[in-house]
């Protein structure tokens, strides 16, 4: 019962939060990784990284609940697993390309080039990632229970 109540306002919070398009959510972290890349002081080098940190998990939590409340119960967990597949199996593809460009260039310019790729990814993606589909899913997965 809990459960359900919580899940149904983290959903509700999530929608008004995402309701339509919203690119901020993708540009923060961005923003942080440009300015970490370019500090030139340990404390805003700090400020930066918690920033990021910070933003990151808030976009963790609104794509969590969205996924869980765009998915059917039944298909879940292979919606999670599969999920989480593609974003923890290209961790070892960033790592290695951080690496070349840290070692080509420079360590900050793996942050600039980190930030780049988070502005471009949020342009091209942020149009597609909406709420607009929750109640029809919502009432789609209603209508299969028993």
């Amino acid at each position: 019962m809990w459960s359900d109540h919580s899940s149904l306002k983290q959903t509700t919070t999530a929608a008004r939060s995402g309701e339509g398009s919203s690119p901020g959510r993708g540009l923060l972290p961005a923003l942080s990784y440009a300015v970490l890349g370019l500090s030139t002081t340990s404390s805003l080098a700090l400020i930066a990284m918690f920033v990021a940190a910070m933003a990151t998990a808030v976009n963790q939590v609104v794509v969590s609940t969205l996924r869980q409340a765009a998915v059917p119960d039944r298909l879940l967990g292979r919606v999670t697993a599969a999920y989480r597949l593609v974003v923890l199996g290209v961790v070892p593809i960033g790592a290695l390309a951080g690496g070349l460009v840290g070692r080509w260039i420079g360590v900050p310019a793996v942050f600039v080039c980190a930030a780049v790729g988070l502005t471009v990814a949020t342009a091209v993606l942020a149009p597609h990632v909406t709420t607009r589909a929750l109640p029809d899913a919502e009432m789609q997965d209603e209508a299969v229970r028993p």
